[in-house]
């Protein structure tokens, strides 16, 4: 498909200054290059292994009607949340760094890392929800913060509401 999306630039831009009036150009669905996702995604189900993913997590929220707050989750973990719950559920930031300003770039890390400021930056961006991997260094720190109450735990991860 590169190769046939080159040779049309190169013969839109010819030398001997003929022009090119039409160009057809088709396209084949996304079914045809992978047949063996086609069901899954159109039922709406991830088409890759969730094992390590918040997957129970996020459940537990769906069950108990906290989908749709604003939520902090870990970087890598954001992008099933997006697949999964979005638009209900909306991320304060995902892998995709390149999408996002500095600031929120710079707030994420220093959240994330424990870092001075890291509540007063919660505060801010007015996070309700945490779903964080359990024994992290924020886990550890939403535990002791008075104004953070842990609503689920299991093995991989945590989940704290901010009390109001």
């Amino acid at each position: 498909n590169r190769r046939l999306f080159s040779a049309i630039l190169c013969a839109m831009s010819r030398p001997d200054g003929l022009r090119i009036t039409d160009v057809h150009v088709h396209v084949q669905p996304f079914e045809t290059f992978r047949p063996e996702t086609l069901g899954r995604m159109r039922t709406g189900r991830p088409d890759f292994d969730a094992t390590g993913y918040p997957v129970k997590a996020m459940q537990a929220l769906e069950r108990d009607e906290l989908l749709g707050r604003r939520m902090l989750t870990e970087d890598w973990s954001a992008g099933y949340v997006i697949l999964r719950w979005w638009p209900r559920q909306r991320v304060f930031i995902d892998d995709r760094y390149d999408m996002y300003s500095d600031s929120v770039i710079n707030d994420y890390v220093t959240i994330a890392r424990g870092q001075e400021g890291w509540a007063r930056r919660l505060d801010c961006r007015k996070i309700d929800l945490v779903v964080w991997s359990r024994g992290a260094v924020l886990d550890q720190l939403l535990a002791e913060a008075p104004v953070w109450r842990r609503i689920y735990r299991d093995t991989e991860t945590t989940v704290y509401e901010r009390r109001e």
